[in-house]
């Protein structure tokens, strides 16, 4: 089973449905959420209905970009491990959190766990059959299975995640300011030039000035974003569609940072970023008793990058075939100098799961360090642009004024 390396999002689609019920010989319509035909059949079993048709209902949130609705896997650990702690079995455990969740997407989630579990399932086995959770939380458990230590599962996985989500965070926090800073003075922009400099256009048009060169540019700019305001506004509303749907792919698990490595100042932290997240999957797959080839081939699914995931599918042919991991790393240009040395050494004392974690806390600091400079590099040269780009502006439009004055006085 494919897995992204995040958990899926919780969005079913909207269908209106015509069932029968059976005892009465009955016929209705109403409508339903669902992924597919047979989630549909499964909900109107419940209460002795049959499905007859399903026909898809599209709205205006199936066109517009939605923020997916996770399951949150790191407060299912979290309770669970609590339970399970308190002295609960897994299976009281499970529906407990069931009950507590029912009015809810995660309830149904809770639900099918449950379920398997009651089959007779593994736990591990229950949760890798549900797309919501990661191989990374399937593996932890699937490891722990044979030691009856579930709960110390949980919670290594919560440290992993905990680490992880340290790192996306100074991501977030570092791309707010940014962020702000470029729409507002976006905003600004266009409105100096379709709608103040269009009058100051008429205002010289009127009275026949001398005009210097920028100043007749920017009126020329003004005068075209005002002619084709409808066209701007529809390229920017697309822009904005485009964007918002590229961040909310990301934010459900599906990043596609290929052309941020390619952006020279943008490589390194992007990078350091991945590799973080690489050999701290690594190091908690190694440390659940996992070979070293499986955990690789898991790891694969927390790349940022293609040309990553590929690399590190030659790095598992490498130890495959009997060679040693710092030399697969330093081969392929999965990690530097420090993380293959720290890597030899973890393979010399037998100690490879703690050396992982090494290196990760080693590409975690780096990133730290470069999203911190590179914040407060852009954050001054942003404003000090835009700036520039606005007083410009405002410059071009009063100089004939002020030449004028000057005229005027003598």
């Amino acid at each position: 089973m494919k897995r992204d390396s995040g958990p899926h999002a919780l969005n079913p689609m909207r269908w209106r449905v015509k069932f029968l019920i059976p005892s009465s010989q009955a016929t209705g319509v109403a409508t339903l959420e669902g992924d597919d035909a047979v989630a549909l059949n499964r909900e109107l079993a419940r209460d002795g209905r049959v499905l007859l048709s399903a026909r898809r209902v599209f709205g205006i949130g199936d066109v517009l970009p939605r923020v997916p609705r996770r399951f949150p896997v790191a407060l299912f650990c979290e309770e669970l491990k609590a339970l399970l702690d308190a002295g609960l079995n897994l299976v009281q455990a499970l529906d407990a959190l069931r009950v507590n969740e029912q009015a809810t997407g995660a309830g149904v989630v809770y639900a099918r766990l449950l379920e398997r579990v009651q089959q007779g399932k593994r736990f591990s086995l229950a949760l890798e059959e549900d797309p919501v959770f990661p191989r990374v939380l399937v593996s932890a458990v699937r490891g722990s299975e044979h030691t009856s230590g579930i709960g110390g599962a949980l919670g290594r996985y919560l440290d992993y995640h905990r680490r992880l989500d340290e790192l996306r965070s100074r991501v977030i926090s570092a791309s707010i300011y940014p962020a702000l800073v470029l729409g507002l003075g976006l905003v600004i922009v266009l409105f100096l030039l379709g709608y103040v400099v269009p009058r100051f256009a008429t205002i010289y048009a009127e009275h026949a000035t001398n005009l210097g060169l920028g100043t007749r540019a920017v009126l020329s700019l003004g005068q075209s974003v005002s002619q084709n305001a409808w066209i701007i506004s529809i390229a920017l509303a697309l822009a904005l569609y485009l964007l918002a749907h590229r961040l909310v792919r990301a934010a459900g698990g599906v990043p596609a940072l290929d052309v941020l490595q390619r952006v020279r100042w943008l490589r390194a932290p992007v990078l350091d970023l991945e590799r973080a997240r690489i050999f701290e999957t690594l190091s908690i797959l190694l440390r659940g008793g996992f070979t070293l080839p499986y955990a690789l081939d898991v790891a694969r699914d927390v790349c940022l990058a293609r040309r990553s995931a590929t690399a590190l599918d030659r790095v598992r042919g490498h130890v495959e075939a009997g060679g040693a991991l710092h030399d697969a790393l330093r081969k392929f240009d999965v990690g530097d100098e420090v993380a293959t040395r720290l890597s030899a050494a973890g393979e010399e004392s037998g100690d490879l799961a703690g050396a992982m974690q090494h290196v990760a806390d080693h590409y975690g600091r780096r990133f730290s360090r470069t999203v911190e400079r590179l914040t407060r590099v852009a954050e001054p040269v942003m404003l000090i642009v835009i700036g520039a780009v606005i007083g410009g502006i405002v410059l071009m439009m009063y100089m004939p004024i002020f030449d004028l004055a000057t005229t005027v006085g003598r």
